[in-house]
């Protein structure tokens, strides 16, 4: 039997808490993705385009100093089009098409609504007038 490696997708992940960013980053790895870190969104920025190969998903904290999750969707969309975006939050709660997961959550959650945000075509960025 002849074994084929799978390319493994590559998350953005944002968030402004160390100790949370490290616990996601452990959980996403343990599922087979591969995690790129960043503290801030303007750290996200700087990550994605020192990136060379693609980024599938950005998973991103909505509230965060300088540049929010919206924001950083925004500005990261507008240079790789194609990435999927999944916020969370545990203050803040969408009213838009991307998929959400509100803090605290299981890993498990986290993991499904992943998976089914990249089975799905990237939405395109809507703004309220």
């Amino acid at each position: 039997m002849v074994q084929t490696m799978n390319e493994t997708e590559t998350i953005l992940l944002c968030d402004d808490e160390g100790a949370i960013r490290r616990l996601l980053s452990t959980i996403l790895g343990r599922h087979g993705y591969h995690v790129l870190e960043a503290r801030s969104g303007k750290h996200a920025m700087m990550v994605a385009e020192a990136h060379v190969g693609p980024i599938h998903l950005l998973l991103s904290d909505v509230l965060m100093p300088e540049l929010d999750g919206p924001g950083l969707a925004e500005q990261l969309r507008a240079v790789r089009p194609d990435v999927r975006v999944v916020f969370m939050s545990a203050e803040w709660v969408p009213e838009g098409v991307f998929p959400f997961v509100q803090k605290p959550f299981l890993p498990g959650a986290l993991v499904s609504t992943i998976r089914d945000a990249l089975a799905q075509p990237p939405h395109p960025l809507c703004h309220n007038p």
